[in-house]
């Protein structure tokens, strides 16, 4: 990508963490592509999911999170904090909007160090209650601006980030795609090699890095495959370990975004993180939703159970996995996913991506994004 002198100084470096998925990345990218047109985004990234970013278009570098470079945490910061203040200097930065939990001392250092680049921090909530984030919290000092992302299930949400600073704006749920933008039937069937006269079951539990699946994926497919005429298929996460080639005659998609071909599915049995939860219940996909319970994750059983408490979609404990059998019978009704269809539209909020861009643009002294694509 060549860039030109006319946007110089208009430039905004979007920064993701790692992560298990690519939830970080997604949502800068949402926010990128509804910024104003004299507003240039530039990506540095810590996911292997480098190619998500190149596919909408814009520039990406990568940087190695510390636990793959297998680096000592405080010379991995070193090195972060040179290399993003070279960044900054060549590209002639005007702020930096991060995406993820925690604010790295290296990007601090290297913001510190340039009185004149803004540094936003874009925070999703719904993080555990049994989880000690203070110190991750402080650090929001650091930030000229905290973007927080709202969730659909925010009301139960009970962990430390639910008190706003001074410096915070909350935004409604930020989503990579409008409605517009998902693809019917047919046409998300043929992209996917899929027939669309059959019926089928997206499962999609996630990358599997930070738990094991596999006994409970087994089980759900042979659940569905002796409950009716719903055939599973199965999600490959773009930065998963695991090979999900165990059931070879179940068909495979891994494609990003997954919710581009959501009408391609009956239903789903999905993992609860940010991006998943709020693009299924926006979008009025029928699901049963199956939590990650890892401590390091956020609340994803608050989610699930928030959607159930609104017969919304089904809550899987994983825990316990009751009656399975039952629960995917009732997804075989079409009267019945309709109506989980119906109480998503009831929940769901607006996309708040292009307020987000239209924030960062503020801060940063870029013209208003309110008439960002």
């Amino acid at each position: 990508m060549i860039f030109s002198k006319r946007n110089r100084s208009k430039r905004i470096l979007f920064m993701s963490s790692n992560g298990v998925g690519v939830g970080h990345l997604s949502r800068l990218v949402s926010i990128a592509r509804r910024l104003p047109k004299q507003a240039e985004a530039v990506f540095f990234t810590m996911s292997q999911a480098l190619p998500v970013v190149q596919q909408f278009g814009f520039h990406a570098e990568y940087f190695p999170c510390f636990r793959y470079g297998q680096s000592d945490f405080d010379n991995w910061n070193d090195w972060l904090s040179l290399t993003l203040g070279q960044m900054l200097d060549a590209y002639d930065i005007r702020s930096i909007a991060f995406d993820g939990n925690m604010l790295y001392p290296g990007l601090c250092q290297a913001v510190s160090s340039r009185p004149d680049c803004r540094l936003i921090w874009i925070r999703r909530g719904m993080w555990r209650a049994d989880q000690n984030n203070t110190q991750h919290l402080e650090q929001g000092a650091h930030a000229d601006l905290v973007i927080e992302p709202d969730d659909i299930a925010a009301e139960l949400d009970s962990g430390a980030a639910t008190q706003p600073g001074e410096n915070s704006i909350l935004v409604d749920p930020i989503r990579l795609l409008d409605t517009h933008e998902i693809l019917d039937r047919s046409e998300s069937c043929m992209k996917l090699g899929l027939q669309p006269n059959e019926r089928y079951a997206l499962i999609q539990l996630g990358a599997g890095n930070n738990y094991n699946f596999i006994d409970l994926m087994d089980r759900l497919i042979a659940t569905l495959r002796s409950a009716g005429s719903i055939r599973p298929v199965l999600a490959q996460w773009l930065t998963s370990d695991l090979s999900l080639d165990l059931w070879p005659d179940v068909p495979r998609i891994c494609c990003f975004p997954i919710s581009r071909y959501y009408n391609a599915f009956d239903f789903t049995i999905s993992a609860v993180g940010y991006n998943s939860f709020n693009e299924i219940i926006s979008f009025g996909v029928p699901s049963i939703f199956v939590p990650n319970l890892n401590q390091a994750m956020d609340d994803q059983a608050a989610r699930a159970t928030f959607a159930e408490q609104n017969s919304a979609a089904i809550h899987l404990h994983t825990a316990t996995q009751p009656d399975l059998e039952k629960v995917l019978a009732q997804m075989q009704s079409d009267k019945f996913r309709q109506s989980l269809r119906t109480n998503c539209m009831k929940i769901t909020k607006p996309n708040g991506a292009k307020a987000a861009a239209h924030h960062i643009c503020e801060i940063s002294g870029i013209a208003s994004a309110a008439n960002g694509h």
